[in-house]
C-alpha cells in the first residue's frame, strides 16, 4: 500500500482512537505487525501543545517509520512538493480551511498572504496558517480567536 510517496508494508493500519492510541499501544501494534499506527488526535492549536496531554500525544521518540499523526483543529497545510527540501528551492504551500473556516493568512517565514504561496527554502523556516470562523455573526468580537496550524520545513 503507498499514501503519497511512502510505501506501508503490511497493509494494516490501526485507525486512531481516543483513549487507546497512546505510545505503548502503538509500538505495541507495530511489534505484532501493523505497518502504519496513527496516534491520537493532537491539537493544531500551539497553545495548548504545553500541557501534559498534549505533551504525552505528542511523543513519537522512538516510533518506527512511518509515524503517522491525526490533527484536529480549523484547517490543513500541503506542501508541495513533498520533502525534503533543498536551500534556494521553491515549495508552492497551500492553506485547505475546514467546513465553516476560512484562510485569513500565513505569519512566520511568508511575507505575503497568497494562498496558495510560494516559500523559498532558506534553512530552517517555520510558516503558519491562520484560520477565523466563516460566520462569526453570533461571536462577540472578545471570542473570536483565529485557530492556526504551523508547517515546519527544513534543508537536507
Amino acid at each position: 500500500m503507498r499514501i503519497g510517496r511512502h510505501t506501508i508494508t503490511p497493509n494494516l493500519i490501526l485507525a486512531p482512537m481516543a483513549g487507546v492510541t497512546d505510545k505503548p499501544f502503538r509500538l505495541l501494534c507495530k511489534r505484532l505487525g501493523a505497518g502504519l499506527a496513527v496516534s491520537e488526535m493532537t491539537t493544531s492549536d500551539p497553545r495548548f501543545w504545553t500541557t501534559s496531554k498534549s505533551l504525552h500525544r505528542m511523543d513519537h521518540v522512538g516510533e518506527p517509520d512511518p509515524v503517522s499523526v491525526q490533527i484536529a483543529g480549523q484547517g490543513a497545510v500541503e506542501m508541495e512538493p513533498a520533502g525534503p527540501y533543498a536551500a534556494g528551492q521553491v515549495v508552492k504551500v497551500t492553506a485547505h480551511p475546514s467546513a465553516g473556516y476560512i484562510f485569513t493568512g500565513w505569519s512566520g517565514a511568508q511575507p505575503e498572504d497568497n494562498n496558495p504561496a510560494a516559500l523559498q527554502i532558506a534553512g530552517n523556516v517555520m510558516l503558519t496558517a491562520n484560520f477565523a470562523p466563516a460566520n462569526n455573526l453570533y461571536l462577540p468580537s472578545i471570542m473570536q480567536a483565529v485557530d492556526t496550524i504551523a508547517a515546519a520545513a527544513s534543508c537536507e
